[in-house]
C-alpha cells in the first residue's frame, strides 16, 4: 500500500499544503535534544522561557530531556546549538504473555499463592545446602543451568558482587532479597522509595531470579506434592515441621547485592526513556565514582534491565548507546531482556537490540511447566502436569522475542529459563510463579555475578566472552536456529571454563534496506502474489517461518489459509489440548509484537486468517508457524498465502518533505452523505528501511475535534501510531471542511518524504511497477554496485539487486555457461537509486530453463560486472 503512496509523490497535485507549528494543540510534550554539554545553561534557559521544564541534563551523554509545549518544540528544532530532537518515547516492562486454552480459559503469564513460612538462610546455611548435602538438594534452575556445579566446584556464589536493577524498585520485605540491597534511589518522581514494599513486584520478582536465598513453607499439599512429585530433589521433607516441607528459592547467585534504581512508578508498568537512561547513568556514574577512589561511589558490576519498547533506529539509540559504551569503559557488564514479542523474527525491542550487551531470550521446560500446571490449571488431575506438558525438553519459549534486528545483528545472544520462574512478591508474603525474558535476563545476570565472584579483575568483554563461548548449542530441543537461541543455553561450569576466550562480535551489515540486511541470517524473503508451502515436520517448541515482502505494489489484502496435519493418532496426541500449531502473523514493523488477524493462535486443522487493508505496512509481514511447545508429537502445517493488489481507491491531497518536530497542514472538503471518509498518510525510509522514520497524523472535523479511530483493535490512535502507512477512518463523516496535520514525529535524515491521500479528492493514474521499484529508498547511492543473488542456488526464482548512483543506460542480462544469451532482464535508462530485478528461470521465449550455473552481467557506460548463480531443481 504505501509503495502505492510513495510512488504518487512524482505525480502532480491538486491541493497543497503549508508548514508551521501552530497547527497542533498547545499540549506539553516529553522530548530529548542532542546538544554539546557547553550549551546546556543557554537551551535549559530558553526551554524555561518557553514555559517548558528541564527533565534531565545528562552528564556522559550530550543530551537535554525536557517537558516542552508542542507549538513550542518547532522554535527548538531549528536552533544550531540543538543537533535533533526526537520524543521521549515511553518504555515498559515486558507483559506476560496469556494464552487461552479450550475448557480451562485464560493461562496468565503470573500465578500468586500465599507463604506459611519463610526463613531468609545464613551463608553458611546456605553452604551446608548446597555444598555438603548436594543428593539432598538441588535447586532445578540452577542444576538445568550449571550455577550449582560451578558453586560446588569454585566456592562462589557471587559474593560481594553487586548487580545493579533497573526496575520497579526491590522491596524491602522481600526476604529472599532484603539483607543485601545495598543501596535505592527513585527516579520515577512518585514520591516511593526505590527499596518500598508499596512497589510493584516485578524488581522484585528480577532480583530473585538474580540471588534469592530463602526457604519457604506452603501449608497447602497441592504445592508441596506438585514440587515432591516434578522436581522431588528441590524440595526440604518436613523442613518446617508439622508436615510443612521446605522448598528454597535460590537464585544464581544467592550472595549477590543489589542496588536499586527505580524508574517505574508503583502503579504503572511504563516510563519515559529518558527516566531509563537517567538511572542507568546514574550507574555509570556510581561506578566511576568508586573508580576513582571517591567514597560515596557504588561498585556496581552488573546492570539489568528487564525493560524494553519499539527501536526506529536498532543499535545507535542517542541514549543507551553512549551509556553502554560508558558502562563498559567502567567496567560494568549490562544484561538486557530480549522482549515478549515472539513467536515471529525481528522482534526485538530496545535496549536489548543494543551493541555488545547480554541480550537474553527465554526458555521453557517441561519441569515447571508440570508444576504450575498441576497446582493453577489441573489439581484434580493425576499426573495433570504430565498430560499438560508430556515431552520432557527444553525449548525456546514462544513469547521469547527473536532476531535478528534491522541492521543485520543477530539477537539474542543467550536464552536462559524464564518460564514459570518462582520468586517472592514485593509485599513479602505471597509467593509468585512468573513468566518473561524478563527473568531470563537476571539469570544471566546472575550467572555473571558467579563470574565475577571467581576472576574479580574481569572485564565485561570477559563475562561477555565466557557466557556466550560457554552457552551450551545443544541444550534446547527443536533446532533453533541463531536468532531464536543466540549462541546457547546458559552453562555456567561451561563458562567458567572457557574464560580468557574471544569475545563475539556484535556487527551487521547496516545498509538502508531491512531486506538486505538480514538476508546473512538466512531468511528468504517471498515476493510473489501468490505463494503455497511446508513447514515439513516441527517438534514441539519447533517454528518455520514464511517472509512475505509488502513493497512492491499496493494490497488491499492478504490471505493466509494453514492446514495443520498431526503426526500422532488423537489417542497419542496431548490429552488436554490434542496436537496443534502455534501461528503468528507479525506487521512489518521490526523490533514489536504487532500480530495482525487474531493472531497468535492455536490451529489444530484447517483455518484461514484474512489480513484487511489495514493490516499491512511497508516492509517484511511474517508469518511463524510453531509446534505448540505442550504437543506430544510432531505437526506440519501446509500454508497458502494470497496477495489481494487491487487499487486502493485514494486520491492524493498533498505532498512534501518534513524534518522532526515540522508539521505541514491541509484541508479537505468532505460531502454529505459519505458512507466513510479514509485518510491515509505514507512516507519514505519505513520499515522497509533503517533506520525507520515516523510521521503522524492528526485529523480534526469541521468543528474542531481531533479524530482518534482505532480500526485496526491494536489500542493506538491510527494516526498518532507506528503504523506505516497510517490510516484514520472515520464512518459516517460529517459534511465541512476537515483539517489534515502531518507531523515530523521522528526523522532521523534531514527530511522525510511525506503523502497524504483521502478518498473524497480527484482520482488519480498509478504508476508502472518499475516506477515503484525505483521509489523504495529516498537516498541517491554514492556507487555502481551489483549484488550476489538471493537465494543462492534458488528455484525457481531468485532476486538481483543492484544500484545506480546515476542516470544511467542499463543492460542486465542473463547468460548460460557456455556464454549463450538466455534472458534480458532489463535495457534501458534508468534514474539513479536500488533496484531489484527478479529472474524466474525462463529464457526470453518463456521456456524453463536446466538445472546449472548461469551468470548475469550488468552494464552501464561507466560500469561492468559479473557474478554466477545456481539453478537447482
Amino acid at each position: 500500500m504505501r509503495i502505492f503512496i510513495i510512488i504518487l509523490l512524482l505525480l502532480p497535485l491538486l491541493f497543497t499544503g503549508f508548514q508551521g507549528s501552530s497547527a497542533i494543540a498547545a499540549d506539553d510534550v516529553r522530548v530529548i535534544m542532542s546538544v554539546d554539554r557547553s550549551n546546556y545553561d543557554l537551551i535549559s534557559n530558553m526551554i524555561n522561557e518557553a514555559g517548558g521544564k528541564v527533565n534531565f541534563a545528562y552528564k556522559y551523554v550530550d543530551a537535554i530531556a525536557a517537558t516542552l509545549p508542542t507549538d513550542k518544540v518547532n522554535a527548538f528544532n531549528v536552533l544550531p546549538e540543538v543537533k535533533r530532537i526526537e520524543k521521549d518515547v515511553m518504555v515498559s516492562l515486558p507483559e506476560p504473555r496469556e494464552h487461552y486454552r479450550p475448557g480451562l480459559g485464560m493461562i496468565a503469564g503470573v500465578v500468586e499463592l500465599g507463604a506459611d513460612n519463610i526463613q531468609a538462610m545464613t551463608v553458611n546455611e546456605l553452604k551446608s545446602l548446597l555444598d555438603n548435602e548436594p543428593n539432598n538438594y538441588s535447586p532445578y534452575t540452577n542444576n538445568l543451568t550449571n550455577a550449582l556445579k560451578f558453586s560446588q566446584m569454585t566456592g562462589h556464589y557471587g559474593e560481594n558482587v553487586i548487580v545493579a536493577i533497573i526496575d520497579a524498585g526491590v522491596s524491602s520485605a522481600a526476604r529472599a532479597v532484603n539483607s543485601r540491597i545495598v543501596g535505592a534511589e527513585n527516579f520515577s518522581g512518585d514520591g516511593i522509595p526505590g527499596d518500598s514494599p508499596l512497589n510493584g513486584s516485578h524488581g522484585t520478582w528480577v532480583a530473585c531470579c538474580v540471588g534469592a536465598n530463602a526457604i519457604f513453607g506452603f501449608s497447602n499439599p497441592a504445592i508441596q506434592n506438585a514440587v515432591k512429585q516434578y522436581a522431588p530433589n528441590s524440595v526440604l521433607p518436613d523442613y518446617f515441621g508439622g508436615g510443612i516441607d521446605g522448598i528454597p528459592m535460590v537464585g544464581q547467585a544467592p550472595q549477590a547485592l543489589f542496588y536499586s534504581l527505580k524508574v517505574f512508578p508503583y502503579n504503572s508498568g511504563s516510563a519515559p526513556r529518558s527516566v531509563i537512561g537517567a538511572a542507568f547513568e546514574r550507574a555509570v556514574e556510581l561506578k566511576q565514582m568508586y573508580n576513582e577512589g571517591d567514597p560515596d561511589g557504588v561498585n556496581i558490576r552488573i546492570v539489568n534491565m528487564s525493560l524494553g519498547g519499539p527501536e526506529l533506529f536498532a543499535g545507535n539509540d542517542p541514549i543507551y548507546s553512549p551509556l553502554v559504551k560508558m558502562a563498559h569503559e567502567a567496567g560494568i557488564v549490562v544484561v538486557t531482556s530480549a522482549g515478549n514479542n515472539g513467536p515471529s523474527s525481528m522482534t526485538i525491542g530496545d535496549p536489548g537490540d543494543s551493541k555488545n550487551i547480554l541480550t537474553v531470550g527465554a526458555t521453557s521446560d517441561a519441569v515447571h511447566e508440570r508444576i504450575v500446571a498441576q497446582i493453577f490449571y489441573v489439581p484434580s488431575i493425576p499426573n495433570g502436569g504430565f498430560l499438560w506438558r508430556p515431552i520432557d525438553n527444553n525449548q525456546v519459549a514462544d513469547y521469547s522475542s527473536r532476531g535478528p534486528n534491522a541492521d543485520g545483528r543477530s539477537d539474542p545472544d543467550i536464552v536462559a529459563p524464564g518460564t514459570w520462574r518462582y520468586a517472592q512478591s514485593a509485599n513479602g508474603s505471597t509467593i509468585s510463579w512468573v513468566s518473561g525474558t524478563s527473568f531470563s535476563a537476571p539469570t544471566v545476570a546472575g550467572a555473571a555475578a558467579l563470574l565475577i565472584s571467581a576472576y574479580p579483575n574481569a572485564t565485561p568483554d570477559q563475562i561477555r566472552a565466557a557466557l556466550l563461548n560457554g552457552a551450551n548449542p545443544w541444550a534446547v530441543d527443536g533446532r533453533p536456529g541463531k536468532q531464536d537461541q543466540g549462541f546457547g543455553f546458559l552453562d555456567v561450569a561451561r563458562a567458567y571454563a572457557r574464560f580468557g576466550s574471544w569475545n563475539p562480535w556484535d556487527i551487521g551489515l547496516q545498509t538502508p534496506l531491512v531486506r538486505i540486511n538480514v538476508a546473512l541470517s538466512g531468511i528468504r524473503v517471498i515476493d510473489s502474489d501468490n505463494f503455497s508451502g511446508s513447514t515439513g515436520w516441527l517438534l514441539p517448541g519447533q517454528r518455520k517461518e514464511f517472509v512475505i515482502q509488502t513493497t512492491t505494489q499496493p494490497l488491499t489484502g492478504m490471505t493466509v489459509s494453514v492446514n495443520v496435519t498431526p503426526m500422532l493418532s488423537p489417542s497419542q496426541q496431548n490429552q488436554l489440548f490434542g496436537d496443534d500449531a502455534y501461528i503468528g502473523i507479525a506487521s512489518a514493523k521490526t523490533s514489536t509484537g504487532d500480530y495482525r488477524a487474531g493472531t497468535p493462535a492455536f490451529v489444530k486443522s484447517t483455518q484461514t486468517f484474512e489480513l484487511s487493508e489495514q493490516d499491512l505496512e511497508l516492509g517484511l509481514t511474517r508469518i511463524t508457524i510453531q509446534g505448540d511447545w505442550t504437543n506430544a508429537g510432531l505437526i506440519k502445517a501446509d500454508v497458502q498465502i494470497t496477495k489481494n493488489t487491487s487499487l486502493p481507491g485514494l486520491f492524493p491531497v498533498g505532498n512534501g518533505k518534513l524534518a522532526e518536530g515540522q508539521n505541514a497542514v491541509y484541508t479537505v472538503d468532505v460531502p454529505e452523505d459519505l458512507p466513510q471518509a479514509k485518510f491515509t498518510l505514507g512516507w519514505l525510509r519505513g520499515w522497509e528501511a533503517w533506520p525507520t522514520n515516523d510521521l503522524d497524523l492528526y485529523v480534526i472535523d469541521p468543528q474542531g475535534n481531533m479524530i482518534i479511530e482505532d480500526n485496526d483493535g491494536d489500542g493506538d490512535p491510527d494516526g498518532l501510531s507506528l503504523d506505516d502507512p497510517e490510516r484514520v477512518i472515520v464512518q459516517s463523516p460529517m459534511p465541512g471542511t476537515w483539517t489534515l496535520i502531518v507531523d515530523g514525529y521522528t526523522v532521523w535524515n534531514s527530511s522525510a518524504d511525506y503523502i497524504l491521500f483521502s478518498n473524497v479528492t480527484m482520482p488519480f493514474l498509478p504508476k508502472t511497477d518499475a516506477e515503484v521499484a525505483s521509489a523504495v529508498l529516498s537516498q541517491i547511492p554514492d556507487k555502481f554496485a551489483l549484488s550476489q543473488n538471493y537465494p543462492n542456488p534458488f528455484n525457481p526464482t531468485t532476486s538481483i539487486k543492484y544500484q545506480l548512483p546515476e542516470q544511467s543506460h542499463v543492460s542486465l542480462q542473463i547468460y548460460n555457461i557456455q556464454g549463450q544469451l538466455v534472458r534480458t532482464i532489463t535495457d534501458g535508462v534508468e534514474e539513479a537509486g536500488y533496484y531489484t530485478a527478479n529472474w524466474d528461470g525462463r529464457n526470453d521465449a518463456s521456456t524453463m530453463m536446466p538445472s546449472g550455473t548461469y551468470i548475469y552481467v550488468i552494464k552501464t557506460e561507466k560500469f561492468t560486472q559479473a557474478h554466477k548463480m545456481i539453478l537447482l531443481k
